[in-house]
């Protein structure tokens, strides 16, 4: 009898060893086509064709064994373990991702980090080339009556250096600060988000998350606020200034899936981050929001608008008739329900290219104002100004008026 039990529980090991050998291939029928790992920053495998000759069957066996490597089932887990070791031991699996003090995450491109500790600062024929770009642009939509403000926004390491890694040692202005002290200088309107954020964040507020990339919606509540009060200043009167008893803000779950910890790390539900806030406006307005290209509706009225498409939000009753075009990047997206319930027609756009201008959306959306906000690390590209160039001649647009 013990024999007999000892037989069938070898069989059942045996069999649970062969199920587990046999598991990933099982789920490798799973695959989704799935063609990029942003956790790994490459292009995956994929699935190769059929060989047709007898010759190419060794390239094919080669390439069907990467495709098994990058789709087998389980590997997702697998990586993100591997990184959530390395995360535990402050060492971080992406090159793209810095770990820094006390669960705080930061992103690293565009030489982020040198930019913001001063290391490579823009040169002065740099800067002047950026601030004489924003000139042209202000000149040509004056030209046609249309106001113009500049919204640079602070990257996250500009507004926490605390916890930053212990590594990272500040040696001079970041290009950010430099281009906000040369703006003092310009004709166009340039607002002070940083200085606003800063201060918000000095007194105790939450204004980023911890394990993400961009601000929450009460660092946007604070630059939203800084725009305005810099607008009116300027003698832009148009639109409402929100008050801060017209704004909900609402705690976001630990686990809202983070763009570093998700996107770069693979870690979604692994690290919890309880700095995350999203804003809706007090507003019994009904109002619409629509794709420009086709006229689709969008059902939730906050959700930003995908990639390069052009948005447009519109209040059934109008106020004022103040219709504003918003170049923007990401760090927009937490401003849009302030911006929304601010104007009577709201217009987002994404550059044609980075810190572009394209005379097209002025000229299709016919504005009262446009607003080109762009985060800090956009000021590692070059200003473009080709599209404005080639369809307004510069004498049109560089008189006074």
């Amino acid at each position: 009898m013990q024999g007999r039990s000892r037989k069938y529980a070898s069989a059942l090991l045996t069999g649970l060893f062969f199920a587990l050998c046999l598991l990933p291939g099982v789920l490798l029928f799973t695959f989704e086509g799935e063609t990029r790992s942003l956790v790994e920053n490459r292009d995956l495998a994929g699935l190769p064709s059929a060989p047709a000759t007898v010759e190419a069957l060794g390239a094919w066996t080669g390439e069907f064994d990467a495709f098994v490597a990058d789709h087998f089932g389980g590997r997702k887990k697998l990586v993100a373990a591997y990184n959530y070791v390395h995360v535990l031991g402050g060492i971080s699996p992406n090159p793209r991702v810095l770990i820094g003090r006390d669960g705080w995450f930061f992103l690293e491109q565009t030489f982020l980090k040198d930019s913001n500790r001063g290391a490579m600062p823009l040169s002065e024929q740099a800067l002047a080339d950026l601030l004489a770009s924003f000139e042209r642009r202000r000149a040509y939509l004056d030209s046609k009556g249309i106001g113009f403000a500049v919204l640079p926004l602070p990257d996250k390491n500009s507004i926490f250096p605390q916890y930053l890694p212990a590594t990272v040692e500040f040696v001079g202005p970041s290009r950010l600060e430099q281009f906000r002290d040369a703006c003092a200088h310009v004709r166009f309107i340039c607002v002070d988000a940083l200085a606003a954020v800063r201060e918000a964040t000095d007194g105790g507020e939450e204004t980023y998350f911890q394990t993400d990339s961009h601000w929450n919606s009460r660092g946007a509540w604070f630059a939203y606020r800084a725009l305005m009060e810099t607008l009116r200043d300027s003698g832009y009167r148009k639109g409402v200034l929100l008050e801060e008893t017209d704004i909900e803000f609402i705690r976001l779950d630990p686990f809202y899936p983070t763009d570093i910890v998700r996107n770069l790390l693979g870690l979604q539900g692994w690290i919890p981050d309880d700095h995350g806030i999203r804003a809706r406006v007090r507003d019994d307005s009904t109002y619409m929001a629509f794709r420009v290209s086709d006229g689709q509706p969008y059902e939730y009225l906050y959700a930003p608008p995908p990639g390069q498409e052009q948005k447009h939000f519109k209040r059934e009753q109008p106020r004022d008739g103040s219709r504003v075009l918003v170049y923007r990047d990401s760090y927009g997206n937490a401003m849009l329900p302030f911006l929304v319930h601010s104007f009577d027609e709201l217009v987002y756009v994404r550059p044609p290219k980075n810190m572009s201008f394209d005379p097209a959306d002025i000229e299709r959306h016919q504005p009262d104002l446009v607003i080109y906000e762009f985060v800090e690390r956009a000021l590692y590209y070059s200003p473009d100004n080709s599209l404005l160039n080639a369809a307004a001649p510069l004498e049109l647009t560089t008189s006074e008026k």
